[in-house]
């Protein structure tokens, strides 16, 4: 039930909304109408201090922080850990705040010391707090339940005056990138492998690093029937949902076709026409797929304008692997070819994606395949896994960012010595 009773400030709380309404259509600056709301607000519930607080929350600051204390306007730009602590309440809760202020937190950058009461109530635009709307009083009990309902009506008006006043401020949008990526990145988890076979006289290791955005590399390693191992590689092009909605399509698609028993060749012709009827025009796959029969030691493959794979030998020399075909997903009849090479005691295969090679330090130099083979060279003696992880350190170290701008798979395979 509502507690509002006062007719008269009922009337200029409405007459107040639709000034604010008014004001927002009139002007496109953010203070400018935060300053006309808290100064109007007074009319009707008076107050000794008011500020409406708008969190920002990629640096944990509260970005907006505008406010009339004691008869004078303030704004400012604080941490969220300095913020009171019954304003912190609700951003974190969403729940609104009546009665006497919280006061134990000695840090408290912005609490007046004369406050004695306060009414505290969230800012919600589409389900999420974007800030807090907050009113001081320096006499006790000075707030009631029908001053909360009022707030709370004022902070959603606030929200609109928000969103239509400042449409750069980005704050719902931002929310709604991050969930989108967030499901991106458990779809693209989702679909890499959990676990390493375990493959006598083989050595096995792969790693994904995703970028800042989600990108649409993909890894595997799949047993095949007589002891036969798959592994595949692939770049799906774009970043987000739709690439990693493009990876599940593409997996699923390959899986299917290798339970079939069919020649790599023909998998690769039979997942292009999949892929070419599905996907939009400027959407394709590169991939790498091959198939180790590790008795006789042959590795069969087919490269769909993927990056090269690399075999280095133990004397040195060094063998790629683009035998194969254009890119998946562009031209319906696109034909494969396949190749088999020779696989040798201590050989290193290494696989990998476009985000190794093209990785660029602060001259704009890329790593290329030249550093990418003496690296592996260099550190032949390591584990598949170590050789992995020790790679992707070193590609951060060459291009000093914490994420690559691109994913980076690797993936490496290591013969045993004899």
């Amino acid at each position: 039930m509502s507690v509002f009773k006062d007719q008269g400030r009922d009337e200029s709380m409405l007459r107040l909304l639709l000034a604010i309404n008014r004001k927002t259509r009139a002007s496109v600056d953010l203070h400018q109408v935060l300053d006309f709301i808290l100064g109007s607000v007074g009319d009707v519930i008076p107050y000794d201090a008011a500020r409406i607080y708008l969190v920002e929350p990629e640096t944990r600051t509260v970005k907006y922080l505008v406010g009339r204390v004691d008869d004078k306007f303030e704004q400012a730009e604080i941490a969220l850990d300095s913020v009171d602590r019954t304003v912190a309440q609700v951003l974190v809760t969403g729940e609104p705040f009546l009665g006497s202020p919280v006061t134990e937190n000695p840090v408290c950058s912005n609490l007046r010391e004369t406050t004695r009461s306060r009414v505290t109530v969230p800012i919600q635009s589409d389900g999420y707090v974007i800030g807090a709307f907050d009113l001081e009083s320096d006499q006790h009990a000075r707030f009631e339940e029908g001053d909360l309902e009022w707030l709370s009506l004022l902070a959603s008006q606030t929200a609109v005056s928000i969103t239509r006043a400042v449409p750069y401020h980005g704050l719902i949008e931002k929310k709604r990138l991050e969930e989108q990526l967030r499901i991106a990145r458990e779809v693209q988890l989702s679909l890499l492998p959990t676990a390493v076979p375990q493959v006598p006289g083989l050595d096995l290791g792969g790693v994904n690093i995703p970028s800042e955005g989600i990108g649409g590399d993909y890894f595997d390693f799949i047993p095949i029937v007589d002891g036969h191992l798959g592994i595949v590689v692939a770049d799906v092009v774009g970043k987000g949902i739709p690439a990693s909605l493009i990876m599940a399509s593409f997996r699923a698609f390959l899986r299917a076709e290798i339970r079939n028993d069919y020649a790599i060749r023909t998998i690769f012709g039979k997942v292009n026409k999949l892929l070419t009827e599905s996907l939009k025009p400027h959407q394709f796959v590169s991939a790498f797929y091959g198939v180790l029969d590790l008795e006789r030691r042959r590795f069969t493959y087919s490269n769909a304008g993927h990056h090269p794979a690399i075999v280095l030998r133990p004397d040195g020399q060094v063998r790629l692997l683009s035998s194969g075909g254009t890119v998946l997903g562009i031209l319906d009849g696109t034909t494969y070819n396949e190749r088999v090479i020779d696989l040798v005691p201590g050989d290193i295969l290494l696989l990998y994606t476009d985000g190794v090679v093209e990785a660029e330090n602060e001259a704009e130099e890329m790593f290329g395949r030249q550093r990418l083979e003496e690296f592996v060279r260099a550190n032949a003696a390591m584990s598949a896994r170590e050789l992995c992880e020790q790679l992707s350190a070193e590609l951060t170290r060459f291009s000093r960012r914490a994420y690559p701008e691109d994913d980076t798979t690797i993936v490496v395979a290591k013969l045993a010595s004899p």
